[in-house]
């Protein structure tokens, strides 16, 4: 038995196993961040939207139409009429009216009132989606191509093939914190939040997390 496992070991590359360890680039730089809770398929195009509107200076009321354009794999967040909070998730349709109407998706976004809401659901009807079989298939990126129609005639077509918070596009950690403020808001208080926030910022530093521990386990309220 042990002779065997000598032999094998013989071709196990360690050298291949260590190659480049400790040399640029690192991979720790290489990491996604995902600003909302809904399927990250839909993240690109929600960016894309955003910022077609806000550089344009265009209202929920001046869109005709919003054409998504789509590779294969996307076919699962194509649901033109979800059904639940949890439907909504992977509908880019859903996703895409609530960035409309209120300018900044969140934790409402995805909610059985938004999903019930006549107003969305309207919204949602404006959403289409062209298929492309030739775009490549990709999970964390893609073509991210909109195609924004508006009632003045006017087609603004734009494109990311990463969301903000891809490594092709990092977040500043301004955006990261505001990120952190934003979903912690009405969970714990304002100086809770800053007081994390800077624990979490100096970790390396910090003696211990007890403090952090306490906050976010809310034993703070029991002493």
């Amino acid at each position: 038995m042990s002779g065997h496992a000598h032999r094998r070991d013989k071709n196990i590359e360690f050298d291949k196993m260590i190659e480049g360890l400790g040399k640029p680039p690192f991979y720790t730089n290489n990491t996604w961040i995902k600003k909302w809770g809904f399927c990250f398929f839909t993240h690109n195009f929600v960016d894309v939207l955003a910022d077609l509107m806000n550089k344009n200076k265009i209202k929920y009321e001046d869109i005709e139409e919003v054409v998504l354009h789509f590779d294969e794999l996307r076919t699962v967040v194509d649901r033109a009429d979800p059904k639940s909070a949890e439907d909504s998730r992977f509908s880019t349709q859903h996703i895409l009216a609530y960035q409309m109407i209120h300018g900044q998706c969140g934790l409402d976004t995805c909610t059985e009132a938004s999903v019930k809401n006549p107003r969305l659901a309207e919204a949602r009807k404006k959403v289409k989606v062209v298929y492309h079989p030739e775009y490549p298939k990709r999970y964390f990126s893609g073509e991210g191509r909109i195609d924004l129609k508006l009632k003045n005639g006017k087609t603004l077509t734009g494109a990311m093939d990463q969301p903000y918070g891809g490594p092709k596009y990092r977040l500043t950690m301004d955006q990261v914190v505001e990120i952190y403020r934003k979903y912690c808001k009405g969970i714990i208080s304002d100086a809770h939040i800053e007081r994390t926030k800077d624990i979490i910022l100096n970790l390396e530093n910090e003696p211990d997390l007890k403090e952090l521990v306490d906050i976010c386990t809310f034993r703070h309220l029991v002493k």
